[in-house]
Order: structure tokens, then C-alpha cells, then sequence
């Protein structure tokens, strides 16, 4: 895509605002891995739940975390990265315990469980969006003076002391697996972190680096609060590039 192109990209900025008859948001983070046998059912439910919420104009926010930790045994997932593996031990230590597990589904930070059960998930959503939010999130996000660089900035409201989390999310990822558990298998995902980091809630600015070669409309840029490292989420929102 040429320069002048790439310049004439414009951000969406979207604020954390739910339909009046729920007033709550649902973020889904799910921990997941090429590795692991039993991660591909999960991977489908979380995109025909990120289907679900786009089709019903429902405030879900999606987001697959590939852990590291699988790629001892013989396959190292392109998306996977250690920070990813540290988040989820920080849910685990929230809750006192040092086991982590794939898949796993967590939403709004407080509900987990096997990232494949449907009717978990849906439940655990239904509840989220029940409940009012307390953090108010404005967030753009535009193409960088650099190529392959996206600048974010962010204004949150309501959420003092509190954690913005920020992640960098590839819509539509495809690759073939030649080895490891899920050898010969062709696996596709949705909503893929491939970048991320926290900061201190408020106002302010941070940049993001595409992975080389993949066009910035395939991307968009998640942004939600949290109370702490495994803590509960109070808000979200979401900025999209589009031509």
C-alpha cells in the first residue's frame, strides 16, 4: 500500500457505551495455544461469539492470548508470547493459585473457565452486560509518521488508581501447524493479541508496531480498565482503522 494511501487511513474513536436496557460491557480474554489439542474448538467459540456480539450490536470485546508455554513440544506458535503466559499466572495468583491451564476463558477479569464452554461463556457475558460500568474510555487510534507504526491516544474517566490496558488485535489470523499436538492441522483465530501493555489510567499517548507485512486495517486497537493485574474490568473500548 503506498504512503499516500496509508496517509489518507482515518481512526474511529468509539467511547465505552453500552445499550440502555444492559449498561455493561463484557471483555472476553482467552488463553489459548497452537500447541495444545484442545485449544481449536475454544478458538471457534470465541469467534462466534465475537460474531454474535457484532451481529446483536453488543458491547463484547474479544481478545486470544496465545500462551508460550506449549512450544517446548515440537511447535512454536507464531502469536504466542511470554507476556501473554504472564498475564494469565497473574489471574491464577489473583486468585490464589499457581495453575494455569488452556484453553481458558476469563470475563470481565472475575468469571473463568474451559474456554470451549459455550454456555459458560454466553452466561458469563449475559452477566457482564447487566452490570453498570464505572470507567469511561475514549481511545483513537491513527497510522504513525513511521511506516508499520500505529499511534494510540487515550483519555479514561472514572477510573482512578486503576490499570488501562491496551492491545494491539489482529481481526483474522490463518496459518498451517506442522507439528506438535495439532500437527497437519490448518488453524484459523480471531481477534488476536499480537501486542500489549498497561498503563497508568488517565490521559496520554502510546505506540504500537504492526507485525511486518500485514496491512493496518487488519487491525484494531482494544482498550480497558482494570483495578489490578488479575483485577476486576470496569470499562472498555475499542478503535478501528478504516479507509
Amino acid at each position: 500500500m503506498k504512503r499516500s494511501l496509508l496517509a489518507s487511513l482515518i481512526s474511529l474513536t468509539l467511547a465505552t457505551c453500552a445499550p440502555a436496557e444492559e449498561g455493561g460491557i463484557a471483555v472476553v480474554e482467552l488463553f489459548t495455544s497452537q500447541g495444545c489439542s484442545s485449544c481449536p474448538p475454544a478458538d471457534v467459540a470465541l469467534a462466534e461469539l465475537h460474531d454474535w456480539a457484532t451481529d446483536q450490536g453488543k458491547p463484547v470485546y474479544c481478545l486470544s492470548f496465545h500462551v508460550d508455554y506449549w512450544n517446548r513440544l515440537g511447535w512454536t506458535d507464531p502469536y504466542s508470547q511470554a507476556e501473554f503466559s504472564g498475564r494469565q499466572s497473574s489471574y491464577a495468583r489473583s486468585r490464589g493459585s499457581s495453575q494455569v491451564y488452556t484453553p481458558q476463558m476469563i470475563v470481565n477479569g472475575t468469571e473463568e473457565f474451559v474456554g470451549s464452554d459455550r454456555r459458560a461463556s454466553r452466561a458469563a457475558v449475559q452477566s457482564a452486560l447487566a452490570k453498570a460500568v464505572t470507567g469511561v474510555i475514549k481511545i483513537e487510534a491513527k497510522i504513525g509518521a513511521n511506516p508499520g507504526e500505529i499511534e494510540v491516544s487515550y483519555q479514561v474517566d472514572g477510573a482512578d488508581g486503576q490499570l488501562l490496558n491496551l492491545a494491539l488485535v489482529q481481526r483474522e489470523a490463518t496459518n498451517d501447524v506442522p507439528a506438535g499436538e495439532n500437527s497437519g492441522r490448518h488453524l484459523s483465530h480471531r481477534q488476536v493479541v499480537r501486542a500489549f501493555r498497561s498503563v497508568e489510567a488517565g490521559a496520554g499517548r502510546a505506540t504500537f508496531r504492526l507485525p511486518e507485512g500485514l496491512p493496518a486495517e487488519g487491525f484494531e486497537v482494544i482498550g480497558y480498565t482494570q483495578r489490578a493485574p488479575g483485577g476486576t474490568i470496569t470499562g472498555a473500548a475499542r478503535a478501528s482503522l478504516a479507509l
